[in-house]
């Protein structure tokens, strides 16, 4: 992407001022530990689909080589 093009993105933590205090009730489904479960099954999903998609992708080429 031409835009990006010798530019950086510098990026500042505050804290939050307006969040509520902490729970003893938080939900469990909310949290670090989940959130990095998530992404790693996303990571998992989208190297299949990448493998599968390439996979097939390449059998397709083969077979019309063939073919011809």
């Amino acid at each position: 992407m031409r835009f990006w093009k010798n530019r950086s993105v510098n990026l500042k933590l505050v804290e939050d001022k307006t969040a509520p205090p902490a729970d003893t009730n938080q939900n469990p489904y909310e949290g670090v530990e989940i959130a990095t479960e998530y992404s790693e099954i996303a990571k998992d999903f989208v190297t299949h689909t990448a493998l599968t998609i390439g996979g097939v992708w390449i059998a397709c080429k083969i077979v019309g080589r063939i073919c011809r």
